[in-house]
């Protein structure tokens, strides 16, 4: 005699969307050694294609069959098995044909989360599916708040089903957003939508029936769907503007356009580069939020840098993007003034013998002279001497105004030093 009550199990639980528990009576006789589990292709009581997918024990009375497909018509039977070791008893014949079809499966979306943020754009990311199988594309939402029902969900993007990230543009610095991601299912296949915003995935609910039995967009809702998990984010605080540095030897001031508002700003942040993108920046100082000037100083001299900025946030606020670099050069060092010009006693036949204290640097490359008529000194003449005194005639009846300075060697940090002060010599007539 056949197995006795076998049908589709009574649970909430006993139909899912990979998964069918079948029930039966309560065993039979000693002999009985467990049972056999078979699925068919179709409910044809001769089930020709017989193919076994479980064994259960004599002692139980229910097996739920797992690995199956979403929203797929099955068709099980059961034979119960007597002891090979008995010489009198036999299997018996295999039970009447029982039938069910899974749910659909709902897709799910995991980790969506902010993966980067700029004063003007928010860039998404969740994590790549195991399967694409019923994954039409993506669609994420805005929402005006945190609320979990979203009543205002706003599309701003539908990624394909291969890609996650998405950055949203176009946004305004300094404000809050809510996002929310959905897996949209194809259409009329066995699978279901994700629940908008539930990163962490609902498996259960869905549509039971045989396939084909459901119009398009006939889901029935799942009362049991978890609330929406909605990201929030802060776009960070709109870029600096206006930066413009100005360099001395060793050191750079920065200046730059205050903000409209400090508000958000905890201070700034300064930073200086020898290159152009900046790959190994050195942090410079972080001026107060009210700021709108900074001197970096200690900086080698006839070197190019580059200076970028940025503003800071306090708690709960992204910092802004870094404003572009501003490439200055420091100016090379000047050679110390020249000391003890002056002229030593001369004749009213117009020679001026001139000297100045010898210098002495790995710098100096010679000294230069000039002779000028008037102390604007607008047309000089002008001498390169290698010693420190020079000897110059001065017509009779004129007035000469001598200046001196060091000229640096080319190709080192150094450039000329600054004019002496004049000596003045007047030659009579």
């Amino acid at each position: 005699m056949a197995v006795q009550g076998f049908q589709i199990g009574s649970g909430d639980d006993a139909i899912t969307d990979s998964s069918i528990t079948v029930t039966w009576d309560a065993p039979g006789p000693s002999s009985l050694y467990g049972y056999k589990i078979e699925s068919c292709s179709s409910a044809n009581a001769d089930c020709p294609d017989a193919t076994e997918v479980a064994t259960p024990s004599r002692s139980v009375t229910s097996h739920t069959l797992t690995e199956l497909d979403p929203f797929t018509s099955y068709f099980f039977r059961i034979t119960a098995l007597a002891n090979p070791s008995s010489a009198t008893c036999s299997d018996t014949e295999a039970s009447a044909i029982v039938t069910a079809t899974t749910e659909k499966r709902r897709l799910v979306v995991d980790n969506f989360r902010v993966a980067g943020v700029t004063s003007t754009t928010v860039t998404l990311q969740w994590d790549e599916p195991e399967s694409t199988t019923g994954l039409d594309e993506y669609k994420i939402e805005s929402c005006s708040s945190a609320a979990v029902d979203c009543p205002d969900a706003t599309e701003v993007a539908t990624p394909a089903k291969t890609e996650t990230t998405q950055i949203v543009t176009g946004l305004d610095p300094s404000t809050t957003y809510y996002y929310r991601i959905t897996a949209m299912a194809i259409p009329n296949s066995a699978y279901l939508d994700s629940v908008p915003g539930d990163t962490t995935g609902d498996t259960t609910g869905g549509t039971s029936g045989n396939p084909g039995d459901d119009p398009p967009g006939d889901d029935p809702p799942n009362d049991e769907d978890p609330p929406d998990d909605i990201v929030v984010v802060t776009t960070a605080l709109p870029p600096v503007a206006g930066l413009g540095v100005t360099c001395t030897a060793n050191s750079a001031t920065l200046t730059w356009t205050a903000p409209t508002s400090t508000t958000n700003i905890d201070n700034f942040e300064v930073q200086y580069c020898t290159d152009s993108t900046c790959t190994t920046p050195v942090s410079a100082g972080t001026p107060l939020a009210s700021a709108t000037s900074f001197t970096v100083v200690n900086l080698s001299a006839n070197t190019s840098y580059y200076f970028r900025l940025r503003a800071v946030g306090k708690t709960g606020y992204h910092d802004s993007d870094w404003s572009d670099a501003v490439l200055c050069t420091t100016d090379k060092i000047p050679l110390p003034a020249i000391t003890g010009f002056t002229v030593n006693s001369h004749t009213n036949q117009g020679g001026v013998p001139l000297t100045w204290d010898a210098m002495t640097h790995t710098a100096l490359d010679k000294y230069r002279l000039e002779v000028c008529s008037d102390n604007q000194c607008t047309s000089p003449t002008g001498h390169d001497v290698t010693t420190a005194s020079y000897t110059h005639t001065c017509a009779q009846g004129e007035t000469c105004y001598y200046r001196v300075r060091a000229k640096a060697t080319a190709g080192t940090d150094y450039k000329d030093g600054p004019w002496s002060d004049f000596v003045i010599v007047s030659i009579p007539n």
